[in-house]
């Protein structure tokens, strides 16, 4: 079944904690904070119906709410840890904010620089061939985190 072209919430999961680099989300990048050119790059879509910010800080509301994003509130430090996993940020929200049949984009604020129309594209691809998940990679030169050896990824 086709799914319906509607309710797609851009979610941007930015927590105050940093293992390298303090208030990483909030850091001053070309003029602007690090979480505000994801805001702004989700806000440009012409599908995203709506922006959410997933936050424990209270300092990361206010800028995204101030840049255009929706906060429905703080997220529980639990799923604000150096080991809290993505998913269970998306679990959190889904479980407490959701609307009934909403796509969820997530966009990394530590991604900040986007094509104009490279969400589009995606939201149409993804639409279009009726995936049930869409994940966008890069290729980087000669960095590797992981590597294939004998039909086996690992760090």
């Amino acid at each position: 079944m086709k799914k319906k072209f509607i309710n797609i919430t851009a979610l941007i999961p930015a927590r105050q904690g940093s293992k390298g680099i303090k208030n990483k989300n909030i850091k001053d990048i070309n003029g602007e904070p690090l979480l505000v050119w994801t805001i702004k790059s989700a806000l440009k879509s012409k599908y995203i119906n709506k922006v959410v910010v997933s936050t424990d800080s209270k300092k990361i509301a206010n800028i995204s709410s101030k840049f255009g994003a929706n906060v429905p509130g703080l997220r529980p430090k639990k799923f604000s840890r150096d080991t809290s996993t993505t998913e269970s940020v998306i679990k959190h929200y889904l479980d407490n904010w959701s609307y009934k049949d909403e796509t969820i984009v997530l966009l990394q604020p530590t991604s900040p620089i986007r094509h104009k129309h490279t969400l589009d594209r995606a939201i149409l691809k993804f639409f279009k061939e009726d995936y049930d998940s869409f994940l966008s990679i890069s290729k980087v030169k000669n960095h590797y985190l992981w590597k294939i050896k004998k039909d086996t990824a690992s760090p």
